[in-house]
């Protein structure tokens, strides 16, 4: 790395990969709040679930 700075295309990168996880964060809070019973019936509550926790682990 140089002593130009942080080059501007990662740092977008970083700020976009932060808003996706926060973002993510906000709707598994929101989901936390479900049942195990209702989660285990609800396949959309899973699948959102899923996704974000992939969603997440993909940020980059």
């Amino acid at each position: 790395m140089s002593d130009d700075g942080f080059p501007a295309d990662r740092l977008n990168r970083i700020v976009e990969a932060i808003e996706t996880i926060e973002e993510s964060l906000g709707i598994l809070v929101q989901k936390q709040r479900v049942s195990r019973e209702e989660y285990r019936a609800d396949s959309d509550s899973r699948d959102i679930v899923e996704r974000r926790f992939v969603k997440m682990t993909d940020s980059d």
